[in-house]
């Protein structure tokens, strides 16, 4: 099956957006896989870590989970 188990980084640009998804905080980065059905969004700036199997309305989930979290301050 094409694209089975293939895993592709995509990088949010700082500002300005420039980015694949830019309701998406800056501070994320994010890889994608198995056909852009798999998702894992790593925000170092709010100790976060998202792995979905959601493929439908990324940006939403990209922009509403990390709105959750506030960032970590930083020591």
């Amino acid at each position: 099956m094409p694209g089975q188990g293939e895993l592709r980084a995509v990088v949010v640009a700082e500002r300005p957006r420039h980015g694949v998804w830019l309701k998406a905080p800056s501070t994320g980065r994010c890889a994608r896989g198995n056909g852009g059905s798999h998702l894992l969004w790593a925000d170092p700036a709010r100790d976060l870590v998202v792995r979905s199997r959601w493929g439908a309305q990324v940006e939403s989930l990209l922009a509403e989970v990390p709105a959750a979290v506030d960032p970590v301050p930083v020591a």
